[in-house]
Parts: C-alpha cells; structure tokens; sequence
C-alpha cells in the first residue's frame, strides 16, 4: 500500500463545509486516514442521539411501569377469582 499525501482541507460529508484537516478526528480504514465527518458535527450527532435515547427511555421506563401496573392488576384478579371459587368448593365440601 502507498503512502498517501497529507490532506491540507477536507469537505465534511455532513454539513458540506471545506475545513482544514485538523477539524477532523482519525480514522485508520479511510485512504485520507480521517473522518468523514468535521469534529463539530460529529459531536452534534452525539449530543442529539444521547438526547434522543433519554427520551426513549423515559418512554420505555413509563411503558414498564404501566404493564407492570396491568400485570399485577391483573394477578389480583386471578388470585380473588381463585380464592372465590376455592372458598365456595370448601364450603360445598363442608370443610369450612
């Protein structure tokens, strides 16, 4: 493999701006060995997924919370059926 010159600016593929190739992080599989993307707009991308994957797990968190809720309304429901039913065939028996 060929050593390849030293890039002096580089346009970003994100926000399509020429920078100096000090604006963007390394990246050892390109053949320019940098980003494709500028430093700031990598660190966007960041801020705005970390942003986004707390509001889904708000959304995960309070979507749990309510099955949970539904599922132990639920058990309730089944345990004083159970109970309803165990009762009467006791006292058919005349075990109570």
């Amino acid at each position: 493999m060929s050593a390849v010159d030293p890039v002096e600016v580089k346009r970003c593929a994100r926000c399509e701006l020429t920078k100096p190739s000090e604006a963007f992080g390394p990246r050892a599989h390109t053949r320019d060995r940098l980003q494709s993307w500028c430093k700031d707009c990598g660190s966007q991308y960041q801020r705005d997924r970390r942003s986004s994957d707390e509001a889904v797990a708000v959304r995960d968190r309070a979507q749990v919370a309510a099955y949970r809720a539904a599922e132990t309304a639920l058990r309730k429901r089944h345990r004083d059926e159970f109970d309803a039913l165990y009762d009467a065939e006791r006292q058919k028996r005349g075990l109570t």
